[in-house]
C-alpha cells in the first residue's frame, strides 16, 4: 500500500475512505460544456495553434535537467550524489514516467489549467515519487485572502471530496481568482480559438464542396418547366459529379438550356487570406505564452542574423521566468522533506542548453585562460577514441611563444 510523505509524523493511506462521503467539489468550471474551447482538455485535443505554442514550452523545459547540490562553506557547491534521496527523486520523479514526461506533463498542467498539484509518495524501498492530480479533479480551497489553504479533490468515477494538506504536495497555483472560480489561461484565449475554430470550419466545408464557393443558377424564362423530380435528379447529379469525393470535383459542369451560372457575393480566398488567418492565431497564443511567433514556425522576422540571439533570449527571457517558478516550488515543497533546505538546493542546468558551439568555447577559453586548456587524450575522448596511455597525452602542449613571448593567448599576432 502506498502512503503519502509527510512534513510531520503522519502518514495517510491512498487508498483510505474519502473524509466527505457524497459532498460534490464545485471546481467553478460549470459553464462549461463538452466541446467548450474554454475547456483546457477539449482545447489541448483539437486546436493545433495551442498544442504548437504550449507544446514548444513543454518540450524545451523538459529538456533541461533538474539538479540538486549542496552548499560549501567556502561559498562554492557540489552536486549531491546519485543515492542522495532528493538526487533520486529528481531522476525518477515518478514510476509510471520519464523524468522528461513528468517534466513536460507539469508544464503542459500549468499552462492549460494555470495549476499543478502532485502527491509526494512514499514506496515500499523508501524511494520518494510524485503522482500527478488531474488538474480537472481538484482545486484548491483558499482563506479569506485568497490563499492556497489545502487541495479539494474529487477523484474521477468515485463520490465524494478528499481534502488533502498542502504539505503532503508538490503544488504550483497561478493567479487566485475572485468568488472561487477556477479560471485558466484558455478563457483568455476562448476569442481567437473560437475565431480559428470557425475559420477552419469554413474550410473544411469549402473544400467539402469541391473547392468551390457558393453560387446560384438561372435558368430563363422560356426554358421548359421541370417537374419537381427532374430538378431533384438534376442538382443530385450536380452534388454527385462536382462536390467534394465526386469524379470531377472541383470542376465546373456544363450548363444547358441557356442556364447561367452566379458566384454567390463572398468573402474569396484572397479576401478570408488563410494563410495569414493561421499565422496570426499561432502569434497570438504564442503572446499568451510570452513565446515569440518566431520560435513556433512564424518566420516573417527570423533570419541567419539574429538566430543566436533568439536562442539566447529562449533560455532567458522566454523560459527563464517558469524555470524560476518550478525550481522555487521544487526547492519549498521537495527539498525539506528530503534534505535540509537550508544546505541544499535545486537548480536548472541551463548552462548546457546555453553552450556555445565548439569553436566558440575553444576560442573563449583559450583567450580566458592565456594557453590551451585541452589534452591530447581529452581530445580524443570528445571524439569517441581511445585514450593513449602515454603520459605525454595527458599533459597540456603550452608553446614557447605563450609563456616566453609576452603574448595573453596563443591566437594572439602581436606581442
Amino acid at each position: 500500500m502506498s502512503v503519502l510523505v509527510v512534513s510531520g509524523s503522519t502518514t495517510v493511506a491512498l487508498n483510505e475512505p474519502l473524509w466527505y462521503p457524497g459532498a460534490n467539489l464545485s471546481l467553478g468550471t460549470a459553464s462549461l460544456v463538452a466541446n467548450d474551447l474554454a475547456d483546457p482538455d477539449y482545447v489541448w485535443r483539437t486546436q493545433p495553434s495551442v498544442r504548437t505554442v504550449l507544446g514548444f514550452v513543454a518540450r524545451n523545459i523538459a529538456q533541461i535537467a533538474l539538479h540538486g547540490f549542496e552548499r560549501l562553506d567556502d561559498g562554492d557547491r557540489t552536486r549531491l550524489p546519485g543515492d542522495h534521496p532528493l538526487s533520486r527523486v529528481l531522476a525518477s520523479p515518478s514510476p509510471a514516467l520519464t523524468p522528461f514526461r513528468h517534466m513536460q506533463t507539469l508544464v503542459t498542467d500549468l499552462g492549460l489549467w494555470d495549476r499543478y498539484a502532485a502527491l509526494k509518495v512514499r514506496q515500499p524501498d523508501g524511494r520518494v515519487t510524485l503522482k500527478r492530480l488531474p488538474p480537472r479533479q481538484w482545486v484548491f480551497k483558499r482563506d479569506a485572502l485568497d490563499e492556497p489553504i489545502a487541495v479539494q479533490y474529487s477523484p474521477a468515477g468515485v463520490g465524494g471530496v478528499k481534502l488533502l494538506a498542502l504539505e503532503d504536495l508538490l503544488w504550483l497555483d497561478g493567479y487566485p481568482c475572485p468568488d472561487g472560480l477556477v479560471t485558466t489561461p484558455m478563457e483568455a484565449l476562448n476569442g481567437i480559438l473560437s475565431e480559428q475554430s470557425e475559420a477552419a470550419s469554413y474550410r473544411a466545408e469549402l473544400w467539402q464542396n469541391g473547392a468551390r464557393f457558393a453560387g446560384w443558377v438561372e435558368r430563363p424564362l422560356d426554358a421548359p418547366e421541370w417537374s419537381k423530380a427532374a430538378r431533384a435528379n438534376w442538382k443530385a447529379a450536380i452534388a454527385a459529379d462536382f462536390a467534394g469525393g465526386g469524379s470531377r470535383a472541383g470542376g465546373m459542369p456544363l450548363f444547358e438550356e441557356g442556364m447561367v451560372y452566379h458566384p454567390e457575393a463572398g468573402i474569396t480566398p484572397e479576401q478570408a487570406q488563410q494563410i495569414e488567418s493561421r499565422k496570426l492565431s499561432i502569434s497570438e497564443v504564442a503572446a499568451a505564452f510570452y513565446v515569440p511567433p518566431v520560435f513556433v514556425g512564424v518566420l516573417d522576422n527570423a533570419n541567419y542574423s539574429n538566430v543566436s540571439a533568439y536562442r539566447q533570449m529562449l533560455y532567458s527571457d522566454v523560459l527563464g521566468p517558469q524555470l524560476t517558478d518550478i525550481g522555487q516550488a521544487h526547492q519549498a515543497r521537495l527539498v525539506p522533506d528530503l534534505a535540509d533546505p537550508d544546505l541544499t538546493f535545486v537548480e536548472f542546468n541551463t548552462a548546457e542548453k546555453m553552450r556555445l558551439s565548439f569553436e566558440e568555447q575553444a576560442k573563449v577559453m583559450q583567450t580566458a585562460t592565456g594557453g590551451p586548456w585541452l589534452t591530447r587524450n581529452e581530445a580524443r575522448q570528445r571524439m569517441n577514441l581511445q585514450r593513449l596511455d602515454l603520459d605525454e597525452y595527458d599533459q597540456l602542449i603550452v608553446p614557447l611563444n605563450v609563456v616566453n613571448g609576452g603574448q595573453a593567448s596563443p591566437t594572439d599576432t602581436q606581442p
